[in-house]
């Protein structure tokens, strides 16, 4: 019988990252079956230790992620894992085999691309579109270990398990890509075949701001500030880790980069606005570790990079919380009166005097 007010539909998120569940709260006498405590049920947590444990499992369901076999047991696993936190999903088929495969000896054996999409219904059908997968190939001197690889879709796991009990002004979508291949002309193949079918779909006008995560597995995880982010939209987490005092995986001082993912792509394929939230490349060997060693990796190491985690899941949530005010304030604006309102000329009354004309 609560009464909620949508200011605190939009603060309630952050302050409970910060504080956990509130108290027991008695319904004021005047309500029916007033003064009976009602016991609110506890809201999600973003978690590090989760992020870290599906990372390391999707990871070991094999180091070539780009075989056909593994990338079905990887599709297979994020259904599984949506359909836990009561996320519907498909699996999109975005081109064949022999669609992508190329002239005979070009390239290695092409696999199908596929993209698993999962939906969680908002108040509006406008669209928040989080990304994980089609990342970028390796780079000279930094190899991208499987860990490293499955940062992103753990991530966005997480992010689903936390949304999926919160409310939503607007829908959500989770794109869940198959890695790219790993030579450089085909690093962005799967990102524009699924930009691409969003928008043979009728899709792309609904999408308000594509936010996507990649490379985030790292005990001292600093996020770069991509030069070719929307400016408004990047700059927001900086200010939600400023507001929490949360500026370690959000550095103040973080200078401009240009990483090279897959969001290049969701750019130029003309959606609004994009938003890189990538993890720079760490002094640390933990990307350059085979996956026998990452198995052994220290508690300790784990430790590290989940409470970093911790701090990086407060940070995002806070920030799309703005995004989203921010959106519905532009929508809530687009809809008074004064911005529909047409001046039209209204004929004056026969009776009406006339007016003289100006003296030269």
């Amino acid at each position: 019988m609560c009464r909620w007010s949508a200011g605190w539909l939009v603060v309630a998120p952050l302050w409970l990252a910060c504080h956990g569940a509130p108290e027991p709260v008695v319904e004021p006498t005047w309500l029916p079956d007033g003064g009976a405590v009602v016991r609110q049920a506890p809201v999600a947590r973003f978690s590090g230790s989760r992020v870290v444990e599906t990372t390391r499992r999707l990871a070991s369901r094999g180091a070539e992620t780009t075989t056909s076999e593994a990338l079905a047991r990887r599709r297979l696993a994020i259904q599984e894992d949506l359909a836990a936190f009561g996320v519907p999903s498909e699996e999109w088929l975005l081109a064949s085999a022999s669609a992508v495969s190329g002239p005979a000896g070009d390239i290695p054996p092409a696999t199908s691309v596929h993209a698993v999409v999962g939906v969680l219904d908002g108040e509006s059908n406008d669209v928040i579109l989080l990304l994980a997968g089609g990342d970028a190939p390796d780079r000279e001197g930094f190899v991208r270990s499987p860990v490293d690889r499955a940062s992103g879709t753990a991530v966005l796991l997480e992010l689903a398990r936390v949304l999926a009990a919160r409310p939503r002004p607007y829908t959500v979508w989770l794109g869940f890509q198959d890695d790219s291949r790993s030579e450089a002309d085909l690093a962005f193949e799967s990102s524009e075949l699924f930009a691409d079918e969003l928008a043979r779909r009728g899709a792309r006008d609904r999408v308000r701001v594509v936010v996507s995560f990649t490379s985030l597995f790292d005990p001292e995880l600093q996020i770069e500030r991509d030069l070719g982010s929307h400016r408004v939209h990047r700059e927001t987490f900086w200010v939600s880790a400023r507001a929490l005092g949360l500026e370690d995986v959000f550095p103040a001082d973080a200078p401009f980069s240009s990483p090279e993912t897959a969001h290049v792509v969701w750019s130029i394929r003309g959606y609004r606005a994009v938003v890189a939230i990538v993890g720079g490349d760490s002094s640390d060997t933990l990307d350059s570790r085979s996956e026998s060693s990452l198995a052994r990796t220290s508690e300790q190491t784990n430790a590290a990079i989940a409470t970093r985690l911790d701090e990086f899941g407060v940070v995002v949530l806070d920030a799309l919380d703005r995004i989203v005010s921010r959106f519905a304030s532009i929508d809530e604006f687009s809809k008074s009166p004064l911005t529909s309102e047409r001046w039209e000329e209204v004929p004056l009354p026969r009776d009406a005097p006339s007016v003289p004309a100006p003296v030269p």
